[in-house]
């Protein structure tokens, strides 16, 4: 049980580490660019190090009005699934969104990717969509940027969510073709209430 806890633990440890490293170098850019002095710059890097957690490291940054910079460039996740979807309405909110490529194949469909609870490492992934008359909703938080490739003919594709100077530490590139169909990209509500209202989104 030991070893179970400690590969479930993996992926939050490296998010967490990622975003240490991405937050120190915000700090010594700041302090390059004379925003900290030195013992702000050396009380700044002290407590992300010391930081338990990612909400720890923002609270951090804040204090001194930074934000941290984008934490998955260069950094890919691995794997590879697909997902099929003809005729049906769908939810995908298992293990196949730890993928660093995800080919999805719907038609007259209406599939959802719920990132909600899902803990990714930070990475780059890649969404190739292949849609005639049917709506993809991607659930996702604040902390993803959501990169537009798609082909669109009478289509669209939106981000509903309002952005705030924050953590960046996911990016899904999505790409592909549309035809008739729609990709909604919204951000996740509480359980209960994510059932009440977005299916009317």
């Amino acid at each position: 049980m030991g070893d179970e806890m400690s590969q479930d633990n993996m992926p939050v440890s490296l998010e967490l580490q990622k975003i240490k490293e991405a937050a120190q170098e915000t700090a010594t850019q700041a302090y390059v660019g004379n925003g900290l002095n030195t013992s702000q710059y050396e009380e700044c890097v002290s407590n992300i190090e010391h930081a338990n957690s990612i909400d720890e490291v923002l609270l951090e940054l804040a204090k001194h009005n930074l934000v941290v910079q984008k934490a998955y460039q260069g950094n890919t996740r691995e794997g590879k699934e697909s997902i099929k979807c003809h005729g049906a309405r769908k939810i995908v909110n298992d293990s196949i969104l730890f993928a660093g490529s995800i080919d999805i194949d719907v038609a007259h469909s209406f599939i959802t990717m719920d990132y909600m609870n899902i803990r990714n490492g930070v990475g780059l992934q890649e969404l190739k969509i292949n849609a005639v008359h049917s709506t993809i909703k991607i659930l996702v938080p604040d902390n993803y940027e959501i990169e537009n490739r798609v082909n669109e003919v009478y289509s669209s594709i939106s981000d509903k969510r309002k952005l705030e100077d924050g953590a960046v530490t996911n990016k899904i590139r999505i790409s592909g073709d549309l035809v008739h169909s729609s990709i909604k990209v919204v951000r996740p509500r509480k359980r209960l209430i994510s059932l009440i209202i977005n299916r009317f989104i």
